[in-house]
This record gives structure tokens, sequence and C-alpha cells, in this order.
């Protein structure tokens, strides 16, 4: 039996096509087209393994899609995209360039990773249901908080 090497690439397709539904790299799983060089040149504090927001908002369907905002426009000063600020949305930022303009230009979000093991979509909705309705009944609570938050 061959022996795992997180320092090897390893490739996972599921539908058949020349593109890679994801990859395995030192313990964490990529979109397929993510850069393999940036897998490999994470600065110290970002990406899947060190930085928090990363791994809340940069992972779709279990794979590391891209880095969170502040990694983004902090180290990497934009080269690697805009960054995501929500899971699977990009800030708005038009001063760097879209992931998905980029390395994710031609893939479909439904199609990234895998729903048997995380269902970012199912995910999103459900939280931003809660986030709703939790406004929602601050508005109700608390009418002056709703009209300060969105002065900020």
């Amino acid at each position: 039996m061959a022996q795992h090497n997180p320092e090897e690439f390893v490739y996972h397709y599921r539908r058949g096509t020349r593109v890679p539904d994801y990859y395995s790299f030192r313990d964490e799983l990529y979109c397929g087209t993510f850069p393999q060089e940036w897998a490999l040149t994470h600065f110290k504090g970002t990406g899947p393994k060190d930085c928090k927001e990363c791994v809340r908002v940069g992972f779709w369907n279990g794979v590391f899609l891209g880095y969170c905002v502040a990694c983004a426009q902090g180290p990497y000063s934009g080269k690697r995209t805009r960054g995501f600020k929500n899971i699977g949305e990009e800030s708005e930022d038009a001063t760097n360039r879209s992931a998905f303009d980029t390395y994710l230009c031609c893939i479909l979000l439904d199609d990234v990773g895998d729903k048997d093991f995380m269902d970012s979509a199912n995910l999103k909705s459900k939280l931003d249901l809660l986030e709703r309705t939790v406004d929602d009944e601050i508005a109700i609570a608390v009418p002056w908080f709703i009209d300060r938050r969105r002065n900020h």
C-alpha cells in the first residue's frame, strides 16, 4: 500500500473532466483551479491552516477557494485576488482582481468540492436566514440599533 505524502499534490476527479474537482496538499483540500504556487507559499498567519477567517469564509463544500479579505488585501496586497468576505462571496473592492475572473472563471460553485461532506450553499442560506431573523428581532426590540448599524 502506498503511503500518503502530504508534500505531494494529489488530484481528485469525480465527473471525468480534465480539470480536477479539487486537490489535496499538506493535508488541506483546495479547489482544483486554486494556483498551486499559492498553496506552496502561504505567508505565515494566512490561508487554510493559519487564519481562522480564511477557514470561516474561504471554503466552499469543504475545499479552500481563496483567502479572506484581511489576508488578500493585507499580506498579499491584492496580488492573490480581492479576498472573500463571506462564504462564497468576494469583496466588492474593484481595485484588485476577482478570483471569479481569474482561477475560478470557469468554475460553478455548485461543482466545487463535495456536498456530501459539506454543503456550503445550504449552510450559507441558513446563516443568511439566521442573520435576517436576528436583525428583525433586534429591530423590534431596539429600533435605533439597526439604523446605527446601517450608518457604520
